[in-house]
């Protein structure tokens, strides 16, 4: 997934460094229904984040996997990869299954700093957005 900036164009506004990534990491899914959500959600991302160069990556046997949107970053020149998982509470893949991932990509790529995110639903940010949201639906309920 890229936006219409190229991962070449997509430096480290600092000036230092060299291209930024964002992988959005996802359990994935047999059915593919789910990718048009994660695909809008990276669209959202690459809009808001026009320094970095936004991959959608999936746990286990699902594709787009982790270890693919990891070496798209790398061909494309990254340096620094900020690995956000888009789970919805912390529980057995955070703490099972994330660690091996994150040595597993460390070892790959020593040339990338990767950052591993706390889950996206831990976020004070994301909680305030669905507080929000569900605000919202309910005063539209109430107005119809």
């Amino acid at each position: 997934m890229t936006s219409s900036t190229s991962d070449n164009q997509r430096a480290n506004p600092t000036g230092q460094g060299g291209l930024r990534g964002i992988i959005l990491l996802y359990h994935g899914s047999a059915g593919r229904e789910w990718l048009q959500n994660a695909e809008w959600m990276a669209r959202i991302v690459a809009g808001a984040a026009p320094m970095a160069a936004v991959r959608i990556g999936c746990l286990k046997e699902f594709s787009p996997s982790l270890k693919d949107a990891a070496a798209a970053l790398a061909q494309a020149g990254a340096v620094t990869v900020l690995v956000v998982p888009m789970f919805i509470a912390p529980g057995g893949h955070s703490t099972r299954d994330f660690p091996p991932l994150a040595d597993g990509l460390k070892k790959r790529w020593p040339e990338i700093d990767f950052i591993w995110t706390e889950v996206v639903g831990a976020w004070d940010e994301v909680a305030e957005a669905v507080a929000a949201g569900l605000k919202n639906r309910l005063d539209q309920r109430e107005t119809q």
